[in-house]
């Protein structure tokens, strides 16, 4: 019996995990990004600190920018470090 990789089907699992490997680095890339956009909402909004008199419209953007960010961090926690830590390359 013949010990390739065509014979094994090994070519094919390498070609799938170095697919894996590529989406999931761009996926990361992506959270990386994701992660900068919050930095910078956190920024600007001064630590979602309201302005004196600020209406409940005001309010409730803010505490729902806060959610979003702590709701997309434990998105990217659990992709990058359960999901995707067998595949990431960085």
């Amino acid at each position: 019996m013949e010990n390739t990789s065509a014979a094994c089907g090994c070519s094919k699992d390498t070609d799938s995990t170095s697919e894996a490997r590529s989406l999931t680095d761009e996926i990361i890339s992506e959270h990386e990004a994701a992660g900068e956009i919050l930095r910078k909402l956190r920024s600007i909004s001064n630590d979602y600190t309201l302005p004196d008199g600020a209406c409940a419209t005001y309010q409730k953007t803010y505490s729902l920018l806060e959610a979003l960010e702590q709701d997309l961090h434990q998105h990217i926690h659990l992709e990058n470090n359960i999901l995707l830590k067998d595949y990431a390359t960085h």
